[in-house]
């Protein structure tokens, strides 16, 4: 009601899955058809210019580990709204790259969103940042890094065994 002329788009969505179908009568009982796009699992560059379009992602799960999605929404400078679960934490800065809400809460949702869409000066996501930390290069280091250290831990104990 606020923004009448508000687009929304749901990626990943499966027509045979019973929540798709769900979802499709609710925009239909609602009347938001033309405010919704609903689109199938895209190919990766179609996604980059859906995230490059928008201007909030949201993730309003129950449970993530850490969300690819997140990364990628913030990582193409959009700012997110989800719900704060253990890897989100890592991800979302409160008030600087996003906002956390209550997944139930939809005034809340509603409100966050509408506060993101109508803020004169944006949030800073920093995606350079956000790109470099979660780049293919860094995670292969991190994890390489992870390998030693449980390597050199493994050898100290087998060393500590045998003395």
């Amino acid at each position: 009601e606020k923004m009448p002329t508000i687009r929304a788009a749901i990626v990943g969505a499966s027509e045979h899955d019973h929540e798709y179908k769900k979802m499709m009568r609710k925009i239909e009982e609602l009347h938001l058809k033309e405010n919704i796009e609903v689109h199938p699992l895209l190919p990766q560059q179609d996604v980059v210019r859906m995230y490059q379009r928008a201007k909030v992602f949201a993730l309003l799960s129950y449970e993530e580990g850490m969300p690819k999605v997140v990364i990628e929404a913030l990582a193409c400078g959009v700012p997110v709204v989800a719900s704060r679960n253990s890897g989100m934490r890592d991800l979302i800065k409160e008030g600087k790259n996003g906002f956390f809400i209550n997944p139930d809460d939809q005034e809340g949702i509603a409100q966050r969103l509408l506060q993101v869409l109508q803020q004169h000066h944006p949030l800073d996501v920093n995606a350079a940042s956000i790109r470099k930390q979660y780049s293919w290069q860094s995670i292969a280091k991190k994890t390489a890094e992870v390998y030693r250290k449980v390597r050199a831990t493994a050898s100290q104990a087998a060393s500590t065994a045998s003395a």
